[in-house]
């Protein structure tokens, strides 16, 4: 539970949709009301108030109570150009629209390439951005929500390097080796 938060810290539009989804799909909440839903579905405690995935990804701005929730992005200058960066935003509120925020971010500073189609001249940014959003979404669900990051500010950081993208979600992986991050075998682990 999030101290001192309650429903009226949730985004309406979001909620609303996130509760018609769960009637959409869950034969067995179809019929509860909304306070029901949301509890059932660990968005609020018992008590009322909101639990940390529940301010995460539905309230209005998480990062009032939890300013960690928040995610920047910059794209990096080569070392020879005067300054560091550029383009240095901070995204906040709630996950799904921070998702959406980063990717159009994303988009508009990706390096494109110019490339013939169709007979005419396009441009393509030079990672396809339905990688960019999965490995966005993946730093930002994935995240450890744990006392050592969250506690600590740590936050999800992307940088755009002259030959590369580089997303920092805070946390590790715990239990798993390189051999079997790099194997194509299913390997039970953490």
């Amino acid at each position: 539970p999030v101290p001192g938060t309650s429903v009226q810290d949730l985004g309406q539009s979001l909620t609303q949709e996130y509760v018609g989804a769960i009637r959409q799909t869950s034969r067995r909440l179809r019929e509860k009301n909304d306070t029901d839903i949301l509890r059932q579905t660990s968005v609020t405690t018992a008590s009322g108030e909101l639990t940390l995935a529940g301010l995460y990804a539905l309230a209005s701005y998480p990062q009032g109570p939890r300013p960690a929730l928040a995610a920047t992005a910059a794209v990096i200058l080569p070392a020879d150009a005067p300054g560091r960066h550029q383009n240095l935003q901070t995204f906040d509120g709630p996950l799904p629209e921070m998702l959406s925020d980063m990717l159009r971010w994303t988009e508009r500073n990706l390096p494109t390439t110019a490339y013939y189609g169709d007979g005419n001249l396009r441009n393509a940014p030079i990672i396809p951005l339905a990688m960019v959003r999965e490995i966005i979404a993946n730093a930002l669900v994935h995240r450890n929500l744990g006392p050592y990051t969250l506690g600590l500010g740590k936050s999800v950081q992307m940088r755009i390097l002259p030959d590369r993208l580089v997303i920092e979600s805070p946390g590790g992986v715990i239990g798993l080796s390189i051999h079997q991050l790099e194997s194509s075998e299913h390997a039970q682990a953490a």
